[in-house]
């Protein structure tokens, strides 16, 4: 209706101004030398009347060369020859006072705007979209994600949310999504994917209400995008040159981020406006407010401000039991109000919490019984017996295992693995002692540095007679190539320019072996024969060759745990 009474006003102001104009009847009809698409966009030109299509730019302000100042208002027609310092408004059909028409007829709708810009965005056209392909950084704004929704499936109710910050509508088709994997997936609508200035959209694995927990969906981006549950990465972009925003989200207070929580979306704090705040895993908390039945987040609407959370764990300080120490299940064994993870008791009612020696055992709690099995107190280990020289001693402290030199030698090394990431590293070694082996608290050193001990809790780590034992930093496939390992160690470190190795337990040197540049090759571990196992033969670099068998899932080469083989003459 507002539309039908502003036509009506513009008609009456085109009719005074052809009346009162300074229309120059001596003018000589000039051919238009523009041109006008099929839906009425009139193209750049000199605006001249010949009887046949408009000439004049045209654009969504209205502003019309060599004519003055044009509303865009309904079907536009020349309304004769202007002046160039005439005012036209051009408000419905309007006859041509020299042919009858004008040729070009467009409305709002189809008119198409090459010249507006919104901070560096172009707009779109007829519809006065602005493509998702022009724009720049910041214009969409990473906002809000739900990594690991609750009752429902993950392959299903998955998603993120973005907000336009521009005051321009945005087509949304065109944009390139991506995920910490490099997996990519370009928004394709039917027709356009409105985003209004201002306004949020949700980006969801389906567009399914009853798989995703009631979910409003602007776009599903299907499988192929995925959202890791402790760590993961959001890209949107423009093209491949072009990040409009891209969010490194973590969990458990790593860079500041909280907990990702199942069932509860990570939210950007309502205050957040730029990339930089939304890169800051501090300005950043676990949404409170439901949606659906079972899941909490605020999807395409602005968040609500974050509320004191210090532990990061979803539960707000004002409800936590445990405000300092993360505890997103409220566990209370002994429902004394003090959750586990922060009861200095936990399986005897003690909410006072007194500690009168400090000693981070409550007064009501019976102190601790080495040689029980069970680690309390101030026990660095408890593995069930008083013995010592088994890892863990008669008071419950670890202990280096008793072993002497030779009793371990080193069998095998990789160090460097295809695509040069560390997580591949391994050692092998083997036990060459004739009698089983307690080999918790050895450790490997790197040129006397990167101590990296095993530690399993005082429980012991048993090695066979004769057996391989493969130490690696990660058993992820992803990341190690495929492998298995019997020992994790992430300080594991070995230099692609060779150095010497070390098998310490407490001060003595239980084995050595110094390898050469020659022996780093590419994604090739490099292996002693399995015919000189003994300390003596390992420290002759002539019974060392490259291993030749595959193992994991690539086309690493290498025999981690299991027998090498004999290295042939050269």
């Amino acid at each position: 209706m507002n539309n039908i009474w502003i036509r009506m006003a513009l008609i009456g102001l085109a009719s005074f101004a052809v009346a009162c104009g300074s229309d120059d009847d001596n003018k000589t009809p000039a051919t238009d030398s523009g041109s006008t698409t099929e839906d009425g966009t009139a193209a750049d030109g000199t605006t001249a009347d010949s009887g046949g299509t408009d000439a004049g730019t045209e654009t969504d302000a209205g502003t019309e060369s060599d004519a003055g100042t044009a509303s865009d208002a309904g079907t536009v027609t020349d309304a004769g020859t202007e002046s160039d310092g005439g005012t036209a408004t051009d408000a419905g059909t309007t006859g041509d006072a020299a042919t009858g028409g004008d040729a070009a007829t467009g409305g709002d709708a189809a008119a198409t705007d090459a010249s507006s810009s919104d901070a560096g965005a172009t707009d779109a056209g007829g519809d006065n979209l602005t493509p998702a392909t022009a724009l720049k950084k910041g214009e969409l704004l990473i906002t809000e994600l739900m990594a690991n929704p609750a009752v429902v499936s993950d392959s299903d109710a998955e998603w993120f949310e973005v907000v336009n910050t521009t005051t321009m509508d945005i087509n949304l088709n065109g944009l390139i999504i991506e995920d910490q994997y490099k997996n990519s997936h370009t928004v394709v609508g039917s027709g356009p994917t409105v985003l209004k200035a201002g306004e949020y959209a949700v980006f969801a694995k389906k567009d399914d209400k009853t798989k995703n927990d009631g979910l409003s969906v602007t776009y599903a981006y299907g499988s192929k995008i995925a959202l890791g549950n402790s760590s993961g990465k959001i890209v949107l972009r423009a093209d491949t040159n072009t990040v409009i925003d891209e969010v490194n989200y973590a969990s458990g207070g790593d860079k500041g981020w909280p907990y990702i929580v199942s069932g509860k979306a990570a939210q950007l704090g309502s205050a957040a406006t730029s990339t930089e705040i939304n890169d800051n895993g501090n300005n950043w908390c676990v949404a409170q407010d439901l949606y659906g039945k079972s899941n909490a987040g605020s999807p395409g609407k602005a968040n609500p401000k974050c509320q004191p959370d210090m532990d990061k764990d979803g539960t707000v300080d004002m409800s936590d039991n445990c405000t300092k120490d993360a505890n997103s299940t409220q566990y209370d064994e002994d429902k004394d109000g003090v959750g586990n993870a922060c009861d200095n008791c936990p399986k005897v009612p003690n909410a006072d919490q007194k500690d009168g020696n400090n000693d981070g055992i409550g007064d009501a709690c019976p102190p601790p019984v080495c040689g029980d099995g069970k680690k309390t107190g101030d026990e660095e280990c408890d593995d069930g017996n008083k013995d010592s020289d088994d890892g863990c001693s008669k008071d419950c402290k670890k202990e280096a295992p008793k072993l002497k030199e030779g009793d371990l030698i080193f069998t095998e090394i990789m160090p460097r693995t295809q695509g040069g990431t560390d997580n591949g590293e391994w050692v092998e070694i083997y036990n060459a002692s004739g009698k089983e082996l307690n080999i918790e608290g050895v450790s490997l050193v790197y040129k006397g540095k990167n101590n990296a001990k095993l530690d399993n809790d005082g429980k012991g780590i048993k090695l066979a007679a004769g057996a391989y034992f493969s130490i690696g930093r990660t058993n992820d496939k992803t990341k190690n190539h495929g492998a298995t390992f019997d020992a994790l160690q992430t300080k594991i470190y070995m230099s692609n320019s060779g150095g010497d190795l070390a098998i310490m337990a407490g001060a003595v040197k239980v084995a050595t072996v110094k390898y050469e540049k020659s022996w780093v090759k590419l994604g090739v571990a490099w292996q002693l024969s399995s015919d000189k196992l003994t300390a003596a033969g390992a420290a002759d670099g002539k019974n060392w060759c490259a291993s030749t068998k595959g193992y994991g899932t690539s086309t690493m080469k290498g025999t981690p745990s299991t027998a090498n083989d004999v290295c042939k003459a050269p």
